[in-house]
């Protein structure tokens, strides 16, 4: 970004962009201070929750006269619901995506002797491989074969997609998590408490506390759910040979859906130089921009054609299936994002995680966590 706002800054003498830098959470609530206060900054990234929020306010500018007259066409790029129209008004525009993915380290493949796989494989291929990838007894693993976080993006949330399940009903308004949902999550914590070839939430935080902070990158995982924000670290630090997949087949629909996601950016209502902000943000997605969100893979690119470029774009090796990305974006489910999502997430992965550690049965927790998610929601009861 930095890169960008010089770039821009160059070329348009008569407006500076001043960059604002901060970490994603003290970013957020310095956002919602600022809207609380009436004063914002001018152009921003927001969080598609918030976005959520903003919307429903009314303090986003509207983009739609701008889009239209400066003939920007979404249809080139990848969205999500909060970067297309909400209610007639275009209120953010997509600057990069983010898919999940499975990471896969080589150097063990190699040495458990396992075969290369098939982007076209299932389930029970991946149980097999994580079964062959694992060392060591139940309380006594020094290599795990698969690694699956409880949580919906960067986690289960794709293996509930695939398998046709949803974490929220579209109609009601509360938490979803039946039948091919539930089965997925099963199939998820069986991986972990009966077949023991992944580790769950506690076991994960004794490997955090023992100074690994990215297990996969410090070479003591087979194969991990993630999403492509894990690229650029894997690119400049990774010690072995790795490459990605996309998910898995699930048993019930024979699919392979990820969970994605649109980075939105958008312009303050409040903003006194909304002319200058829009050449702005117009400027981070043009296809100039979105190439530097392509140059070692930083930001999968917002933009199609970029993103599927194998000369130049984000489908360039490596990692060798680098171009299987742009697959996964095409069958993938969004996040659902709607008010006060952050606090649903918390409290359904609060109220799962007894089953993942293998504390109680799932069908035992199930109930508890989506009472829990609800009231975070504020659905009717």
């Amino acid at each position: 970004m930095t890169s960008l706002v010089a770039a821009f800054n160059h070329s348009h003498q008569s407006v500076v962009v001043q960059e604002e830098v901060q970490s994603f959470g003290e970013h957020i609530a310095a956002l919602r201070q600022g809207f609380a206060a009436g004063n914002p900054p001018d152009v921003f990234l927001i969080s598609g929750p918030d976005l959520v929020d903003q919307a429903a306010a009314k303090t986003l500018l509207d983009l739609t006269s701008l889009v239209n007259r400066d003939s920007i066409d979404l249809t080139r790029f990848w969205t999500s619901p909060q970067t297309r129209a909400i209610g007639g008004q275009q209120l953010a525009l997509p600057l990069w995506c983010e898919v999940d993915l499975i990471y896969v380290n080589h150097d063990l493949f190699g040495k458990a002797q396992v075969g290369s796989l098939s982007a076209d494989w299932t389930w029970s291929d991946l149980l097999a491989t994580a079964s062959k990838l694992t060392v060591g007894k139940p309380g006594e693993v020094t290599q795990w074969g698969l690694l699956i976080v409880n949580d919906i993006q960067g986690g289960w949330g794709g293996f509930v997609s695939s398998n046709g399940g949803r974490w929220l009903d579209a109609t009601t308004g509360k938490t979803a998590l039946a039948g091919p949902a539930v089965d997925a999550l099963q199939w998820v914590v069986d991986a972990i408490n009966q077949h023991h070839v992944a580790p769950g939430p506690r076991a994960q935080a004794e490997i955090a506390q023992g100074g690994t902070v990215d297990p996969f990158l410090d070479g003591k995982v087979g194969m991990f759910v993630n999403g492509t924000w894990e690229m650029p670290q894997l690119l400049t630090s990774a010690h072995f040979p790795w490459d990605v997949l996309p998910l898995p087949r699930a048993p019930k629909t024979n699919q392979s859906a990820s969970v994605a996601d649109a980075q939105p950016g958008a312009i303050a209502r409040a903003s006194s130089v909304g002319e200058s902000a829009w050449e702005f943000l117009g400027f981070l997605v043009s296809t100039a921009s979105q190439r530097v969100w392509a140059h070692n893979k930083v930001r999968l690119p917002s933009l199609v054609s970029v993103a599927a470029d194998a000369s130049a774009g984000y489908a360039t090796t490596p990692p060798t299936r680098a171009a299987s990305v742009g697959d996964a974006l095409t069958s993938a489910q969004d996040l659902e994002f709607r008010a006060n999502w952050q606090a649903f997430r918390n409290a359904l992965t609060v109220g799962l995680q007894p089953a993942f550690d293998g504390d109680q049965p799932l069908g035992d927790v199930l109930p508890v966590a989506r009472t829990a998610a609800d009231k975070a929601l504020g659905a009717p009861p």
